[in-house]
């Protein structure tokens, strides 16, 4: 490596001649030293240097530093020093010391001696027939205790057969000091195949060997070793000893010997499949593997599929989404990276437990002076043992125990462990702090996730579970196979406490959600999920309703988000009682040809196959139909029909079908109409919006249906940007400021054009200059300050040029402030009355605050009203006040809203002019309080155009004070609920907001929850488990037509 800092030397050469027999030395940078035809001392010192002695006997010194050393010919002597280096002596007897660090020490062509001194060290066995020492240590016979050292015949070209613990006979006695000593080994290294003699090497600390890349035989020692087979079919013999085995690509045995041996995959490219109690060895690097005498698997950095056996097992899954399957016996489970399981419905599926106990062989001896007897071990061995298994505990993150009837238990040990697969039988399985999923299995479950989003996977033929959660994380309940929401019954009791029941009607699976209600709008469960397909949002889920398998009219709740299970038959459902609200609901209609009416929440509508022709009626929202497992993506067509939508699955044996011509469809009453919002000066379309569903989901993905090129019944209308006023809070209570749909101020344009625009409560004041003369605020434009700089995007910028004496501060002393105004709407109708206008200094205000703070809220985060920047004003007596530069939302009338980022290029501070007014009566607010009495008559309503809207309001812009009076008086005594309830406008828009980035985030975790659904589907399709329709677990028991507690 060259760097800024180095020395050269070649052939003799520096910055004068020298001979050709010298020493060099680096001082500290990474150096590249050449030596001549001589005999050289190079030394490199700290850096990583590269050091080359060409001819002669040289003498390399690396230093400190990751150093490479070679010594070609002549006797060279190599000193690597601290650091990870690389020594090859080449021709001739050569001495290598690698010193500390993981060194590799290449044998060359001659006798030589290479001691890897502390650390990790490789040596690299060459093709010649002289015999060299490869030691471990530093030689002193005391073994290497700070590394473990191997040597490797990965560069020879055929495959080699050596033992490492081998000994020669005629080596006891040798005249050779290091030969005669006990500790030393021989690897006579034969050609594997015609079994001639390569080479000899003697070996001190040895413990691993690696084969090449042919076919290679390797025999270990009694002490722990690593034996690698790299490429080819290799035979490796770990002997006695704590081994690991790991023969690479090919078809190799692997035979561990005594005490615990792993078969390793760790360098294998793909997942693996091993399993310790049948042999079975397919996959990546272990495709026709044969294991003997093994207790311990890793496995690849892939997804594996690993199994242990009836002795105590360590299953180390590495990286990879693995599947670990329990056994009996004291085991570690090491998932490592990535969203791992641990399945313990096959290893126990028989019920019966059969492990091995260590049973010690010897003999009693007594004690020749106190008489009593004490154990002498002489060995011992392994013993068979069943048991008949009755139940499972694991906590994730710590430890599991499988127990028997007759009391015997086996502990198992969990790392990096994120799901778990319970047993056929009575199980109680809890989480850790992370994000788990438990599958409970057969039996009468106790199910904890504990800390962290949970996922629950419910198959048909699982047992009664109790489910324990907190309502902190985003928890799923999840079912797998083929299980459609059709299928599933609902119970609830015990009050707002109680709990939720959820079961597969006519199967046994069925979990019990303790304290799912504790907390409104809060619940523990927050999404049911279909795998492969959608998911519900339960979190604000407040109570449930129920049908029968007959034709039902159910009710929902008004005022509370409602789960409404019809069942089977051609229900009505009505989502929000008997009243207009914007509370969500989430609705499973069932089989049947279903009419379901929904009003303003965020509802969701269940929906698979076989479940009929449904029919939808919604005024507003943000709604979502949500296909279960039997429907892919690319299963939905969509066709509109005059007004109306139809969404269906395909028709598999008939796919040219049409949606209203399908088996199975969903109507949806005025969801065929696309309303097409224009800027009301420059005509550029501004948004798209649907007033009724706007959302599929399918497969885990949401299809947006605004964005689908359909051939949609269009509804043209247009609205008019924002304008900008600067509001005073004047009693110390904070900025009411509305939302436009709860708003009764308008403005009219010169055209004739009407819109709604947010507003500010009967205590808050404006900011206002009597443009036109009439002694009254009744325009737009007298409101806004943006008009008197250009280019301004904010009020506060134009309210900045009536700061003539340019000290900050609006006040007496700058010679218009006489002509700015405070204006107090009291009676809320757009317009001022002389009570209502006053000047800053007759409202005892002092000054006005030019700074301003932005808070950071633009267009593109709201369709609401806003507040840009916060300022602050000075009453005469000196007392502070909060001051706000807001943005005012305005909305054609008859608009149903519209999504924050459709028209942020058409947005600007534009603050169009028009007459203020008040809208007495606004008709489709009209229409959607009276849609029980009216159905029929509401699709109309809520679909009229902006002309039929604009003809049916009853517009008021007279100056006369229709509104109470009293209403200012009536608001201080107004508690704060009361006052949220006549000013709904801040609420309805942090709702929406909220509701909006809700359901974003739920989607992101329910794709979560599926992700390591996906990997239990996987595993059992891995492993070889019958999931398919039943899924895993007891075999199919009656179910219930409905849940208990009335759902």
């Amino acid at each position: 490596v060259w760097v800024e800092q180095y020395d050269y030397y070649w052939n003799g050469w520096d910055y004068e001649q020298v001979d050709n027999s010298y020493w060099s030395t680096g001082d500290g940078g990474d150096d590249i030293f050449v030596g001549g035809a001589g005999g050289d001392a190079l030394y490199g010192r700290s850096g990583w240097d590269w050091l080359d002695g060409r001819g002669g006997n040289d003498h390399l010194d690396g230093g400190d530093g990751n150093d490479t050393l070679i010594g070609r010919d002549g006797d060279d002597t190599l000193l690597g020093g601290a650091g990870d280096d690389y020594l090859s002596g080449g021709q001739g007897t050569d001495g290598l010391h690698g010193g500390a660090g993981n060194d590799v020490l290449v044998d060359g062509v001659g006798s030589e001696v290479l001691q890897g001194g502390d650390g990790n060290d490789t040596f690299l066995i060459a093709e010649d027939a002289t015999f060299n020492w490869f030691w471990g240590g530093d030689g002193d016979f005391n073994g290497d205790p700070n590394g473990k050292d191997t040597i490797s015949a990965e560069r020879l070209s055929f495959g080699v057969a050596f033992d490492i613990d081998y000994r020669p006979p005629d080596w006891n006695g040798h005249p050779d000091g290091y030969a005669a000593n006990a500790a030393t080994r021989a690897a006579v290294v034969t050609d594997s195949i015609t079994g001639a003699w390569v080479t000899s090497e003697g070996l001190l600390s040895i413990e691993n060997a690696t084969g090449s890349n042919y076919d290679d035989r390797i025999y270990g020692t009694s002490g722990d070793n690593v034996l690698m087979g790299l490429d080819g079919d290799d035979e490796l013999y770990g002997r006695d000893g704590n081994d690991v085995l790991e023969g690479g690509a090919g078809a190799d045995l692997l035979v561990g010997g005594g005490y615990f041996d792993t078969a390793s995959y760790s360098r294998s490219s793909h997942g693996v499949e091993v399993d310790l109690s049948t042999g079975l060895a397919m996959g990546g690097d272990a495709e026709g593997d044969t294991l003997q005498e093994i207790e311990n698997l890793r496995g690849s950095n892939a997804a594996d599929v690993l199994t242990g056996n009836f002795f105590h097992n360590r299953l180390e899954g590495l990286g990879g989404d693995d599947w670990l399957v329990a056994t009996n016996g004291e085991d570690v489970y090491d998932g490592g990276e990535g969203l791992d399981f641990v399945d313990y419905s096959t290893g126990f599926a028989s019920g019966t437990s059969t492990y091995q106990v260590w049973v010690e062989d010897g003999y009693w001896e007594r004690d020749q002076w106190d008489n009593s007897q004490y154990w002498v071990v002489t060995g011992g061995h392994y013993e068979t043992q069943t048991s008949t298994v009755s139940a499972l505990t694991i906590t994730l993150g710590g430890y599991g125990q499988v127990r028997g009837v007759d009391g015997t238990v086996s502990n198992h040990s969990f790392i990096g462990i994120e799901g778990v697969i319970g047993t056929a039988y009575a199980d109680s399985i809890g989480g850790g702090a992370s994000d788990d999923t438990i599958v409970g299995g057969g039996g009468a479950d106790y199910l904890y996730g504990g800390a962290g989003a949970d996922t629950y996977v419910m198959y048909r033929n699982d047992g009664a579970d109790t489910i324990v959660e907190d309502n902190t994380g985003w928890n799923v309940l999840s079912f797998g196979g083929d299980i459609k929401f059709s299928e599933l019954w609902f119970g609830t009791a015990g009050g707002a406490n109680g709990w939720l029941d959820v079961g597969v009607r006519g199967y046994s699976a069925q979990a019990r959600i303790g304290g799912n209600f504790a907390q409104r709008n809060n619940t523990k469960i927050k999404s049911l999920a279909s795998h492969d397909g959608g998911a519900l949002d339960l979190g604000s889920i407040d109570f449930g309703r129920g049908g029968t398998d007959g034709a039902d009219t159910i009710n929902g709740t008004t005022s509370y988000f409602d789960l409404i299970a019809a069942y089977d038959g051609a229900d009505y459902i009505t989502g929000s009682g008997t009243a207009w609200e914007d509370k969500g609901n989430v609705i499973i209609a069932g089989r049947g040809n279903d009419t379901i009416s929904t009003s303003g929440g965020d509802d969701q509508f269940a929906f698979d196959r076989g479940d009929g022709f449904d029919t939808i009626i919604d005024a507003g929202g943000e709604d979502t139909i949500v296909f279960g497992a039997s429907v892919t993506a690319e299963d939905v067509i969509y066709q509109v029909v005059g007004n109306d939508l139809y969404i269906a699955a395909r028709n598999a044996s008939n796919p040219n079908l049409t949606a209203s011509q399908a088996a199975d469809w969903i109507k949806i009453q005025g969801g065929g109409v696309k309303y097409m919002v224009y800027d009301g000066y420059s005509n550029t379309l501004m948004y798209e919006s649907l007033n009724t569903v706007e959302y599929v989901m399918v497969g885990g993905s949401s299809i947006d249906l605004r964005k689908l090129d359909l051939a949609w019944t269009q509804s043209v209308s247009y609205n008019y940007d924002y304008a900008y006023p600067i509001a005073l809070d004047l009693d110390g209570d904070g900025l009411n400021l509305s939302a436009v749909d709860s708003s009764e101020v308008v403005v009219r344009t010169a055209g004739g054009g009407v819109s709604r625009i947010g507003w500010v409560g009967p205590t808050d004041g404006f900011l206002a200059v009597d443009r036109n003369g009439d002694g009254a605020i009744n325009r737009l434009s007298e409101l806004s300050f943006v008009q008197d700089k250009p280019g301004a995007t904010s009020d506060l910028e134009g309210l900045r040029t009536w700061d003539t004496n340019g000290d900050g501060l609006l006040d007496k002393n700058d010679r218009d402030f006489s002509k700015i105004l405070l204006f107090v709407d009291a009676n809320q109708n757009g317009r001022s009355t002389a009570k209502e206008l006053r000047t800053l200094e007759e409202a005892g205000i002092a000054a006005i605050n030019l700074g301003g703070v932005a808070t950071g809220q633009t267009r593109a985060l709201t369709t609401e009203s806003f507040v840009q920047n916060t300022i602050s004003f000075i009453w005469a007596d000196g007392r502070t006040g909060e001051g706000y530069d807001v943005a005012l939302a305005r909305r054609v009338l008859g608009s149903v809203g519209y999504d924050a980022g459709g028209y942020q290029a058409e947005w600007g501070a534009k603050d169009e002019d028009g007459e203020l007014g008040r809208l007495s009566n606004d008709p489709k607010a009209t229409a959607k309080a009276a849609r029980i009495k009216a159905k029929k008559g509401l699709l109309e309503a809520i679909g009229a155009s902006y002309d039929e809207v604009k003809a049916a309001a009853q517009l008021d812009f007279s100056d006369h004070d229709r509104v109470d009076a009293s209403i200012a008086k009536r608001w201080k005594k107004m508690s704060a609920s009361e006052q949220a309830s006549w000013l709904t406008g801040q609420e309805t828009a942090g709702k929406v907001r909220l509701i909006s980035a809700g359901q974003a985030e739920a989607n992101g975790l329910n794709a979560a929850a599926k992700a390591r659904q996906d990997v239990v589907e996987q595993g059992y399709a891995q492993a070889g488990a019958t999931v398919a329709a039943s899924g895993p677990g007891q075999a199919a028991a009656a179910g219930q037509a409905a849940g208990p507690g009335g759902l």
